[in-house]
């Protein structure tokens, strides 16, 4: 005897439509209670914390693991298994949206710089134009300090 594959009747918008508010009513709930509790959304890209972890290129010397690239390295690369695994200090220089080529121009004009560099290559920031400005802005701030 076949197997029957078609979709059983049913108020199947009523269903989807009261999930989804059941979800957004969750959300909203998790959203307010980690906020009672004192939880804040993660930082954002600024070039103030850039400089911060761009002076630890320096500091650490030889020790210094840096990552360069986009969102992809800063949100895939596990800083602690990275510590531990290579017993380097990461150091996350990746800038989200922007290409790495002015980061790697600017750690490449440093002679001061001696630790390692890793660096996540997307093919269409390599093209670069808009993706670039974030990065251009970053690294122009480091030196002007």
């Amino acid at each position: 005897m076949p197997l029957s594959r078609a979709v059983p009747h049913g108020p199947w918008g009523a269903v989807l439509a009261t999930a989804l508010v059941l979800f957004l009513l969750f959300a909203a709930f998790m959203e307010a209670r980690l906020a009672l509790r004192g939880y804040a959304p993660t930082l954002d890209d600024t070039a103030a914390l850039w400089i911060d972890q761009r002076s630890r290129v320096n500091r650490f010397g030889p020790r210094a693991l840096v990552l360069t690239g986009g969102s992809r390295m800063q949100l895939a690369a596990d800083l602690d298994v990275l510590r531990r695994e290579t017993g380097l200090e990461p150091v996350q220089l990746a800038i989200d949206g922007s290409s790495f080529v002015p980061v790697l121009e600017e750690l490449a004009s440093d002679q001061s710089v001696s630790g390692t560099v890793i660096v996540d290559v997307s093919d269409h920031l390599l093209a670069g134009g808009d993706a670039q400005d974030r990065a251009v802005e970053f690294v122009r701030a480091w030196r002007l300090q």
